[in-house]
């Protein structure tokens, strides 16, 4: 780390990269940019503006929430900074639109008369280039002007800016560009038009031929990395400024304290340190550092050096609201804003808006009076409108933002230490004028989609998002804003450019007051906020500082040499693993010709008492890897390495873990003699005893509840010379607790070859869970809740946040003890999160909410490459909509789920058991057809009803029905019972109504063991039971009576009235009206055997009757042929191309899983994971 530098930025942000780049350019001079966050602009998803919503989590973006909002009805709002090189240019929008003339007129009348619009305008100019948009495209967008890329005044600057929208050509932009003109406003493509007020075609920081984002740190930083006398220092955290007194009564900015690695160092400034650190950490580090109000530093124990009460006032935000709007089938859609409206309000409604207004505060007089002036402009506008696609089919979204908020509030530390967080309070809508102003122009936005030409895309009396009332007057529309309006992350002000008598922090050199040296470079320093989005002002305010800054001020010290300067490119301090490792060269399978490298790590295995110091490489096949000689991919290796820790300065694996490696150790061991361990009679005794109980294996790292894929490798059950081995079981797992285990985890399986598995509660049917071999990430114990205020564009409400080891009957009893309920699967040690959600997930609510999928809000997730997302239908929305039905186990590690929280209800359920005793096999069948004829009925009114079907027995188990009263449901059971008495059939039936849904569940839902069959099944559409029945009844009985002891059982439902369009939830499930379960028991001899029965002859009795159907991914065949269309539908290609997204070295296995079609499992090499050729 240099230990000192003539200029410090802390804050490689937008403006931190434009002051690196333009200082350095003197060679003489030594920067150095200290920066929190990662280079990331290699990313694909930087580089790709559509994906900029998958940057907006904490791996990349503080997260900083403030306190809750009178003026949203006490919502919190989130507020999003970069956390990146290039700070916020790198994971926005791209936005890059101007402010307007008066906006920045206004700084110069609130005292800062050297900071005009014109002596502001050549940095603008100096920081972008544009490309004049063709003549023929502007004509066929109906735009008026074009912006002149022409002369000496023609920007030159390093980010190239275009029109992205416009090039689209989308006809929908067309349309609202014929709209707005009918409104009287010409449409632009300019970056500074003459007369603010009118449309605009919305311009983006984005390259005009390669279409990638220019970020600061791309375009500035990438110059400023090139030069020796500039080091750029990143995951690097400036914990305060160094300041001391001088004889001139001015404070000294002497350095800075920061942590790198763990490790504190001191940086000195040899000239200057400079705070780019955005709006909000640049007043916490001044705060931090003793600049502030003394009487809240003191109260923090923090000694104040400079008394000024104006650090961390004057916030300022826009604040939006959208609506979204149901599209006409088959809209071509554009990709994110097309164009932007900015818009005064009417004369005559800002004479009554302003005229109404409350008294305005003495303080506070001259402040408003300069913003009220801008709304006297007939150039200048009040609000912006636009219109955007999100991405989601069949959907736009029409938003309205303030564009001179009255309205200001504070940001301010609450404790002296760097890693606490702050008090944001940014106090939207205090000023009544905000809401009296966005509420009119709202009103005006409704009336858009319903004005011609664009009226013709909207269809008519179609969704809107958020639904509830329409918004037709001024009080619907404030209610509207209270409920839905949210931040735009345009957040400034806390250090203003002001006379320190009037609010001010830094005066018009943007030096603090009371120091010599300390400058600040970032939006903190705008007195008002301008117009739109404040990237392009950030930086033309940076360009000017530069120029400030080597002009010479008089508080500048001259330039001192200093010695040679320590390289710093990058901090990995992570050392490589020594493991010996013998290397052969390996021919897979049906793979011809390919020979390349793959490790056979050597078979040693020192166990020690303490599994905590065992290190596994585990096996999984070679993908992307270095050692790849083919673009085809190597088999899985198949045998494990353990090491013992024997050195503590290696980072082994196991070390890293913190004790959370488990070696696997079968279970059912005790029962049979083998490496590990003697036959115990006693214990034996004990596990068969309870073996068929669910939590016997949950609570364990590798044991699963689906015994075909065992494979017998330890059987509890077998003579106890038959043998104990891992077999399937997965070699080791990882007790994971956070995201970082996950990260670890994948990384190690990366690196080393090692085939991974995802392991929650090993309920599965199907053998996801395991794999011979594997490495599992255990994420049972990951139970965290909570309860939230939940509030997006489409759901504002209650939400349940769980962690991924969240079993079914935790989440139901947490939501009932708050009077709420989840929607979560009938057995109650099913986990939530996993891939039960994943792929779908029926439930006893499915009915009356819909299935789990359709509950997800938004998924935080650890992809195979390591990266930590988060997924909702706003950001990563392909990979939110991909986990929300499309499988699990396949498109990245979930950490936790967000699910809606709807109202506890009362409810009702009944059993019903009869048997064939007695009767003949007809009467039996009747009763069985008329039940079923009476299921629409049942579920329409919100019931789910499982029945369970033997050679003998039917049993109802039960049928529950939220919301639907005692009386009502014995009516809708009535045919049932009916047919019955009138064949004199002996039945038992019970029925009780509960007042809560968790009373119900407890009372009436029977516990549920694991099964000892191996399953198949067929989704049942609603019209075979309306218009054929006894074909399917016909269908029922050739199944039971097969002769193998088959069953079958079905969970009634509809969830027709959920959106299909958000998930990936199987396409059939949508006009279902079961899912049918077969069942073939399993033992020793015959597995096999009747896993081909159900494939070959069982199921296609069902599949016969529902042709181009469907079946429930996580109660199938996992034989099942064209597994594709059958568990996936028309989903399917689209979830292969999610998957190899996010998943680019296909890291990650689970039979029928999506992509599973890549590998088979060779058992004659001991069930070895090897590519399909």
């Amino acid at each position: 780390m240099l230990r000192n530098a003539d200029f410090i930025i802390v804050g490689g942000g937008t403006a931190g990269m434009v002051l690196a780049s333009r200082l350095s350019e003197d060679p003489k001079v030594q920067v150095v940019v200290l920066e929190s966050g990662r280079n990331i602009t290699r990313d694909p998803r930087v580089r790709n503006p559509s994906d900029w919503m998958s940057l907006l989590g904490p791996e990349t973006a503080w997260q900083l929430d403030t306190v809750p909002q009178p003026g949203l009805k006490g919502r919190v709002e989130r507020q999003l900074q970069g956390k990146a090189l290039g700070g916020s240019s790198t994971i926005n929008g791209s936005a890059y639109l101007a402010p307007s003339r008066a906006g920045i007129e206004a700084w110069a009348k609130l005292g800062n008369p050297q900071w005009t619009y014109s002596t502001l305008l050549p940095y603008f100019e100096r920081s972008y280039s544009i490309k004049r948009p063709s003549t023929e495209i502007c004509k066929a967008m109906g735009v008026d002007s074009v912006s002149n890329n022409d002369g000496p005044r023609a920007p030159t600057g390093p980010v190239q800016v275009s029109f992205p929208g416009l090039e689209q050509q989308n006809p929908m932009a067309k349309a609202w560009n014929d709209v707005l003109r009918g409104m009287g406003y010409r449409t632009s493509a300019e970056i500074f038009p003459i007369q603010n007020a009118g449309n605009r075609c919305y311009s983006a920081a984005i390259h005009p031929l390669t279409k990638e984002r220019m970020s600061a740190a791309s375009q500035y930083g990438s110059l400023a990395m090139e030069r020796s006398n500039c080091v750029i220092v990143t995951e690097a955290t400036v914990l305060k400024v160094i300041l001391s007194s001088t004889s001139g009564g001015k404070v000294l900015a002497k350095g800075v304290e920061v942590s790198k690695d763990g490790e504190a160092h001191l940086i000195e400034a040899n000239r200057e340190v400079i705070l780019s650190a955005g709006v909000f950490h640049t007043a916490k580090l001044l705060e931090l550092s003793g600049i502030g109000d003394a009487s809240r530093l003191e109260h923090l124990d923090i000694l104040p050096v400079i008394e000024n009460s104006n650090v961390g006032e004057n916030l300022q935000n826009h604040i939006m609201c959208m609506c979204t709007y149901e599209l006409e089938e088959n809209v071509e859609i554009g990709d994110g804003i097309q164009s932007v409206a900015s818009l005064p309000l009417h004369a005559d409604v800002q004479q009554k808006v302003f005229g109404e207004a409350p008294p305005v505060l003495h303080v506070e007089q001259e402040a408003y009076n300069v913003r009220r002036a801008i709304f006297d402009s007939p150039d200048e506008a009040s609000c912006s409108i636009f219109m955007t696609f999100i991405g989601r089919p069949n959907f736009a979204s029409l938003g309205v933002m303030q564009s001179v908020p009255f309205s200001h509030g504070s940001s301010h530390i609450v404790s002296s230490r760097l890693d606490q967080g702050l008090s944001i309070d940014p106090r939207f809508f205090s000023n009544p004028l905000d809401m009296e102003i966005m509420a009119n122009h709202l009103l005006t936005l409704q009336t858009i989609p319903s004005t011609s030409p664009l009226s013709a895309f909207f269809k008519k009396d179609g969704q809107r998002l958020p639904p509830g009332p329409t918004i037709t007057s001024l009080e619907s529309a404030r209610n509207y804003l209270r409920d839905n309006a949210v931040t735009t992350h345009h957040s400034c002000g806390t250090a203003a450019m002001l006379p320190r008598e009037k609010g001010g922090v830094v005066d018009q050199d943007l030096i603090v007051y009371g120091t010599r040296n300390l400058r600040i470079v970032d939006a903190s320093i705008f007195p008002v906020i301008p117009q739109a989005n404040p990237m392009s002002t950030v930086y033309a305010v940076a360009e000017r500082a530069a120029d400030l800054i080597k002009g010479g001020s008089s508080r500048g010290n001259s330039v001192v040499n200093y010695g040679a300067h320590e390289e710093v490119a990058h901090f990995s301090t992570m050392r490589e693993f020594r493991l010996g490792l013998r290397i052969h060269y390996c021919q897979p399978k049906d793979m011809g010709s390919w020979n390349g490298m793959c490790y056979d790590f050597a078979a040693v295995a020192q166990r020690t008492k303490d599994m905590r110091h065992l290190l596994s490489v585990g096996t999984r096949r070679v993908v992307g890897s270095a050692l790849m000689i083919s673009k085809m991919s190597p088999p899985r290796v198949q045998s494990a390495v353990v090491m013992q820790r024997t050195n503590e300065e290696e980072v082994f694996f196991a070390a890293r873990l913190d004790g959370k490696l488990v070696a696997t150790v079968p279970i059912a061991s005790p029962c049979q003699n083998s490496a590990f361990g003697s036959f115990d009679e006693k214990q034996c005794a004990k596990l068969q005893s309870t073996w068929f109980l669910p939590e016997t294996h949950f609570q364990t790292s590798s044991s699963i509840m689906a015994p075909y894929f065992t494979n017998n490798s330890c059987n509890p059950f077998l003579q106890p010379d038959a043998g104990c081995t891992l077999g399937n079981y997965i070699s080791y797992a990882v007790n994971a607790s956070n995201a970082s285990d996950f990260q670890k985890t994948t990384a190690f399986a990366q690196k080393y070859n090692i085939r991974l598995t995802i392991r929650n509660t090993g309920h599965d049917y199907n053998g996801k869970a395991t794999g011979a071999g594997a490495i599992g990430i255990w994420t049972h114990y990951m139970k965290e809740m909570e309860l939230l205020d939940y509030r997006s564009p489409t759901y504002t409400g209650k939400a349940m946040k769980m962690g991924a080891g969240v079993q079914a009957i935790d989440a139901y009893k947490y939501a009932y003890e708050r009077g709420f309920v989840v929607v979560g699967g009938n057995c109650p040690t099913v986990g939530i999160a996993g891939g039960y959600t994943q792929g779908g997930g029926h439930s006893p609510l499915s009915s009356k909410f819909g299935m789990a999928a359709d509950q997800a809000l938004e998924w935080d997730v650890v992809t195979a490459t390591g990266k930590h997302l988060t997924a909702s239908p706003y950001q990563n929305p392909d990979l939110y909509w991909a986990l929300s039905g499309g499988g699990g186990g396949t498109y990245g590690i979930v950490v936790s789920l967000t699910v809606k929280a709807h109202p506890d209800l009362m409810t009702s359920a009944a059993n019903l058991t009869f048997t064939s005793q007695g009767i003949s096999s007809d009467s039996f069948w009747k009763v069985v057809g008329v039940f079923q004829e009476s299921l629409p009925a049942i579920v329409d009114r919100g019931a789910v009803a499982i029945f369970v079907l033997t050679n003998e027995t039917f049993q109802l188990m039960p049928v529950q029905g939220p919301g639907v009263p005692k009386a009502e449901l014995q009516e809708l059971l009535d045919p049932t019972i009916k047919i019955l008495k009138h064949e004199k059939i002996k039945y038992i039936f019970n029925i009780g109504e509960f007042p809560t849904y968790y009373d119900s569940y407890s009372s009436y839902d029977p516990p549920w063991n694991v099964s000892n069959y191996q399953i198949g099944g067929r989704i049942i559409p609603r019209s075979l039971v309306e218009n054929n029945v006894s074909a399917l009844v016909q269908a029922e009985r050739q199944i039971i009576s097969s002769g193998i002891g088959a069953i079958m059982s079905g969970v009634c439902l509809n969830v027709s009235v959920s959106n299909p369009a958000i998930n990936s939830v199987n396409p059939e499930w949508r006009t279902a009206i079961f899912d049918a379960v077969v069942g073939t028991y399993t033992n020793a001899s015959s597995n096999v055997a009747y896993a081909d029965f159900m494939t070959n002859n069982l199921i296609p009795l069902l599949a016969a009757l529902t042709p181009n159907g469907g079946a429930y991914i996580n109660e199938a065949d996992f034989q099942q042929p064209d597994f594709q269309s059958v568990f996936y539908g028309s989903n399917y290609p689209i979830l292969k191309a999610t998957k190899n997204k996010y998943d680019p070295l296909d890291m990650l296995y689970a039979i029928t899983a999506v992509g599973s079609e890549n590998w088979y499992e060779d058992q004659a090499q001991g069930g070895r994971l090897c590519p399909v050729a």
